[in-house]
């Protein structure tokens, strides 16, 4: 299974360094359920655990000078009791911890703001409450003024106590300034332990929102009016993956969205290009050829026949300008481990510039069935014969995605000139680089 990337891991991973502000409970609460909208996977996209000790104990970690430093829980381990000949533990060693073994475990949550609180038919009361984070909470790379939208990324956490009649529980969810699709969900669960098990939810949705209705696979339903944006729902009962919720406006026009929609935007080009820096701007435009749609047209028709891994490798070579070790490594790829998912991958262009006549610069993602990758970039050149051929070095770059394959002798990414001023390309200009230019 592909590990999908939380927001936070979307961070780390771009450069970007985010500081995640929790609660003192949040840090040592075992907390269950799932965010839905906000987190994870590629193969099962914005999935993600509640914050864990463990992530927390990670994310304080970061020295960075804007950081912010997370304490961290000190516990004592206590040995365990010495077993008898018997193998039975002895009446005197049962006490908590032994004598004179001490463990800290009290500590001053910080103040919260009350979003809401609903009692459910059932007697089972709700609350929640938000942590607001700094709005500098984020720093992003990117080019001066660039920020992601304001669903991306987090603005605060809510803490949810669930208290019923038989059980009692604490959950967590994300809380967001603004949502995309105007939802968004995470669930939690109570009662296990006791023996008299719930499945929740917990609905971020936009202020026009008079009503949000959750329907699990089994036929359990609950209905609730948001208060202050969130709707606390509720029913007995396992937790149950294949929820609905239905969110009805003020208007009276209403959307059904299934888990599956709320889930998948983490793996699409839209989530990347809202939340993600620009990249590299593409090189210029110069004098341009007579049909500049035509001729475009004949590049991008091109380009579909190179990526066309069920059709002929002789007749995609016939594109390249050099075609070096590629039908060797295109042989290799489409007979190895990850020919289903080269042969479902797509690699549209999105743009395209001439620089002259006789070249274009174009910009493009490869999406394939396992993971995407974005921002890659082609080059194309006419050639003798009237054909608009690509580059060897466009070419094998995308091959190499594929680990333990590529093209003999091997290529370096390509990118476009604007690239060596952008410090996320060019180590050298990143402030207290220990890298030296010429």
């Amino acid at each position: 299974m592909i590990e999908i990337e939380s927001p936070v891991q979307r961070l780390e991973r771009r450069g970007r360094r985010a500081v995640v502000i929790a609660t003192a409970a949040a840090l040592i609460a075992g907390t269950g359920g799932f965010l839905i909208g906000r987190s994870t996977d590629e193969t099962n996209p914005g999935v993600g655990a509640v914050p864990s000790t463990t992530a927390a104990t990670e994310a304080s970690a970061d020295t960075s000078a804007s950081a912010v430093t997370v304490a961290p829980v000190v516990t004592t381990v206590v040995p365990a009791p010495p077993l008898g000949a018997d193998g039975a533990t002895s009446a005197d060693s049962r006490s908590a911890g032994g004598p004179g073994m001490y463990a800290a475990g009290a500590y001053e949550e910080p103040p919260m703001e009350l979003l809401a609180t609903r009692e459910t038919p059932g007697g089972v009361v709700i609350r929640a409450y938000v942590n607001r984070y700094p709005a500098n909470i984020y720093t992003f790379d990117g080019p001066p003024g660039w920020a992601p939208a304001g669903w991306c990324f987090p603005q605060g956490d809510m803490r949810i106590s669930i208290v019923a009649p038989t059980s009692v529980n604490l959950s967590y969810a994300a809380w967001y300034g603004e949502l995309k699709d105007g939802l968004s969900v995470t669930t939690f669960a109570s009662g296990y332990v006791e023996g008299s098990p719930m499945f929740g939810a917990v609905a971020q949705v936009d202020p026009d929102v008079v009503s949000v209705t959750m329907a699990t696979s089994s036929g359990r339903t609950d209905s609730t009016e948001p208060v202050n944006g969130v709707a606390l729902l509720q029913v007995d009962g396992p937790i149950d993956q294949d929820i609905t919720f239905t969110v009805t406006k003020v208007d009276g026009t209403s959307s059904v969205k299934p888990v599956a929609d709320l889930t998948q935007p983490y793996s699409t080009s839209a989530f990347h290009d809202a939340c993600d820096p620009p990249p590299p701007v593409l090189p210029d435009a110069g004098e341009q050829p007579g049909d500049v749609a035509a001729t475009e047209a004949a590049i991008r028709a091109n380009w579909a026949i190179v990526h066309d891994f069920g059709g002929d490798a002789q007749s995609r070579r016939s594109y390249l300008d050099d075609d070096t070790g590629v039908v060797e490594a295109w042989t290799a790829l489409q007979n190895g481990e990850y020919a289903e998912a080269a042969s479902n991958s797509s690699a549209d262009i999105k743009e395209l510039v001439f620089t002259s006549p006789t070249e274009a610069w174009f910009l493009y993602d490869v999406l394939t069935p396992i993971t995407n990758f974005y921002d890659r970039y082609g080059i194309a050149h006419l050639g003798a014969d009237g054909e608009w051929m690509f580059t060897r070095q466009t070419i094998c770059q995308d091959i190499s995605l594929a680990p333990g394959f590529g093209c003999t002798p091997p290529v370096e990414p390509l990118l476009p000139p604007s690239a060596a001023s952008d410090p996320r390309y060019n180590p050298q200009l990143v402030e207290g680089s220990d890298i030296v230019g010429d």
